[in-house]
């Protein structure tokens, strides 16, 4: 997710409604059974280190966030998500507001200078949340052996891809890098399309590394995250480039309309991208968003 400003979204980033729709017809045909793949012994280490079955008797995760690349502050606020990440709501630092309904980005005031705000909503609690979603629907396996982090040092990884159609960016990828000793997720290296094709995301792979870990009701969160560009041959490369700090997680029940578009809003659209050579016409803010998405992946 070389962060498409930011973009795990690597919707981000990772980024990502793994929900698969289907086709009713009013004939009477067969159901059709979609192949899952069995949850390798790596992913289902993930799950027990970090609480997955407690999590998923919560209804929703909030948080407050604060996303800094390039020196400067990216984004700021509180977060809060259906335990899918499905769904999601931020409130930021100047006020303005962001909600993800399921299908739709919304922001509000409609003359907030908030851009790539699908992005954020989708990527941020992804992360968050990415121990506990590692077994979606549509999340396909592939061993990749031990994957470096540094160039002196590796982890054992599993790389994530994503069935055509799941999800905002099912080009985006992942690969896992987990603590052989504790079953952490040390770190994970992965690709942004959001804003931009496959052959550019892959030529600019990052690395977000997760630390300070803390666990609330039995559910474990990295609080203290690293963001920095990476090659599979290398490891990661040079100075971080991003840093996100999470604090005061809780776990919540949403109000009624929590993630309802909110009144005097605007929807943030999913960009198209046309080429691999052409960048999409922002207007004023193509520039600042471009190098926005680039650092974030």
């Amino acid at each position: 997710m070389g962060w498409k400003r930011l973009m795990l979204v690597m919707a981000a980033l990772p980024v990502l409604n793994l929900a698969l729709g289907c086709k009713i017809s009013s004939e009477s045909t067969p159901a059709q059974t979609v192949e899952v793949p069995p949850k390798p012994e790596y992913v289902e280490q993930i799950e027990l280190a970090y609480g997955a079955g407690r999590y998923a008797q919560k209804q929703a995760v909030e948080a407050d966030f604060v996303v800094e690349f390039g020196g400067s502050t990216l984004i700021e606020g509180t977060m809060l998500f259906n335990r899918e990440v499905s769904k999601a709501r931020m409130t930021l630092a100047d006020g303005t507001i962001l909600v993800f309904d399921g299908n739709n980005a919304w922001v509000t005031p409609e003359d907030s200078a908030v851009q790539m705000a699908r992005f954020h909503l989708l990527t941020w609690p992804y992360f968050l949340a990415a121990p506990m979603k590692l077994a979606d629907t549509g999340v396909m396996y592939e061993e990749v052996g031990e994957v470096l982090l540094t160039a002196e040092q590796s982890y054992p990884g599993l790389k994530l891809t994503f069935a055509s159609g799941v999800g905002d960016a099912p080009d985006d990828w992942y690969i896992l890098m987990k603590d052989p000793d504790t079953d952490a997720l040390r770190a994970m290296a992965y690709i942004v399309t959001y804003n931009k094709t496959k052959e550019e995301a892959e030529a600019s792979p990052s690395v977000i590394e997760y630390a300070g870990f803390k666990t609330v009701d039995g559910v474990a969160f990295a609080t203290d995250w690293t963001f920095s560009y990476w090659d599979p041959e290398q490891g990661k490369m040079g100075k971080p480039k991003g840093h996100a700090t999470i604090s005061n997680i809780r776990f919540v029940e949403p109000e009624r309309g929590t993630f309802a578009p909110p009144l005097n809003a605007r929807i943030d659209e999913l960009p198209v991208v046309e080429s691999p050579v052409s960048e999409p016409d922002h207007g004023e803010n193509t520039d600042s968003d471009q190098t926005q998405a680039d650092d974030a992946e």
